[in-house]
């Protein structure tokens, strides 16, 4: 009995020796050093990586901002406080004519509408024009309607010079393309000069339902049916064409301004696909 005891004793010390001087554990940390630098160089590595991340953003940015010009671009003319109605009364009294209270607008064709112009205000006035203090607008379309200038020619005076910044433009005449609209300034001169020659107002056209753009709900309430009406902003709009388009009077341009507030900061920012709400007068 005391000889198996010893002997399992001895053997017990024998091999809490084997343990302790193993001659592989003293390499194995080394070896766990070793590897665990790729480790870190691998982690450093990522480290790296994300660091060159917003150089890769950076980059991207540029051509970001390129697309967002393409796809809302914003208008580059000067616009005044001076309103289309002050516009067209200082054209007309740089021309000879005292209009008073503008009219409203036609909704005629306006192909060539400034022929004419001058001899109806010569029929009205008996004169010469009399002397004025236009704007820069009024002095430079007073000279091109002078001149003979086409409307063609006036369209693309007035553009030049609005973006060169050497006129300001009323605000409803800026189109959603960035335009100067001279065809609702050209329609106002010849309906104020057409009302002072004792010719009639234009009535308020009858838009139809299924026109371009042009789009009609009709609502039921418990007492009655309401009907409203919307316009999808077209290329070449302006506020004072919808205005004349729906109402026969660029005039009434606050209506639909008023209107669309929500959507709407500035008369001079409709946009093209804008759905915009078209009340009654």
């Amino acid at each position: 009995m005391i000889r198996i005891v010893v002997g399992l004793f001895v053997f017990s010390v024998i091999l809490c020796a084997w343990i302790v001087i193993d001659p592989s554990g003293g390499d194995k940390q080394p070896d766990a050093v070793a590897g665990a630098a790729p480790a870190v160089d691998r982690l450093g590595a990522g480290v790296e990586v994300t660091r060159e991340q917003p150089a890769q953003v950076e980059t991207f940015q540029p051509a970001l901002r390129s697309v967002t010009r393409v796809m809302a671009p914003s208008s580059t003319l000067r616009t005044g406080e001076e309103t289309l109605d002050q516009t067209t009364a200082g054209i007309l009294a740089g021309l000879g004519l005292d209009t008073g209270v503008p009219a409203p607008a036609p909704t005629d064709e306006m192909g060539q509408m400034t022929s004419g112009i001058l001899s109806s205000i010569r029929a009205v006035t008996g004169g010469t024009p009399a002397p004025a203090e236009p704007s820069a607008l009024s002095e430079l379309v007073i000279g091109a309607l002078r001149a003979g200038e086409t409307d063609a020619t006036i369209d693309t005076l007035v553009n030049e010079a609005a973006s060169a910044g050497t006129v300001a433009v009323p605000n409803i005449l800026v189109t959603a393309d960035g335009r100067v609209d001279t065809s609702v300034l050209l329609a106002s001169i010849v309906t104020q000069a057409r009302v002072a020659s004792g010719q009639p107002a234009p009535a308020v056209p009858d838009v139809p339902v299924d026109g371009a753009g042009v789009e009609v709900r009709v609502v039921q309430t418990s007492t009655d049916a309401q009907q409203f009406r919307f316009y999808t902003v077209n290329s070449g709009d302006s506020l004072g064409a919808i205005a004349i388009k729906f109402y026969g009077d660029a005039a009434f341009y606050g209506r639909i301004f008023d209107a669309n507030r929500s959507t709407l900061s500035s008369p001079d920012r409709i946009r093209v696909g804008q759905r915009l709400v078209i009340p009654e007068l």
